[in-house]
């Protein structure tokens, strides 16, 4: 998250920013010791807000930054333009690197050396297909020569 968490109940939004900081690599402890809660406690609702469906996740995570650039601007109307103008920056920072990863993750978006790297994956899995297809047609055709071929046995 942004800034340290206030002595206030957490939201769910709240507990995406902590799950996503969690993933990121920030120990349990240091999690519990910004929100003043226990360590077993945000275990618990680590593991099971890591188990929501990504669609869910995502909606609250772009809460929990909305919620964000409303405080920066709670705080820049309040007088404190030093205070607000980090939490922007910060929050500039994060929502660009969601849209980076978000793009990244698009094929049509991918880098011309990963668009390349697809096509030849697909073209492996193409001849592979092709070598099955003509063992399987060979094997069906040695099948029916055993077993409907005339015989010239005398």
């Amino acid at each position: 998250m942004v800034g340290k968490v206030k002595a206030r109940r957490l939201s769910r939004a709240d507990w995406e920013m902590l799950l996503r900081q969690y993933e990121a690599g920030n120990c349990v402890g240091d999690i519990a010791l910004a929100t003043g809660l226990t360590e077993s406690w945000v275990r618990h609702k680590l593991w099971k807000h890591a188990k929501d469906e990504p669609a869910l996740r995502a909606h609250h995570h772009m809460e929990a930054l909305r919620r964000e650039l409303i405080r920066a601007e709670a705080e820049l109307l309040n007088g404190n333009g030093d205070k607000a103008v980090k939490q922007m920056r910060a929050l500039n920072m994060l929502v660009k690197l969601e849209k980076e990863l978000q793009r990244a993750s698009r094929p049509e978006h991918t880098p011309v050396s990963e668009a390349e790297d697809i096509a030849d994956v697909r073209a492996e899995i193409e001849r592979r297909f092709d070598r099955l297809r003509a063992a399987r047609e060979a094997k069906q055709l040695s099948e029916r020569d055993d077993g409907c071929g005339t015989s010239n046995a005398d």
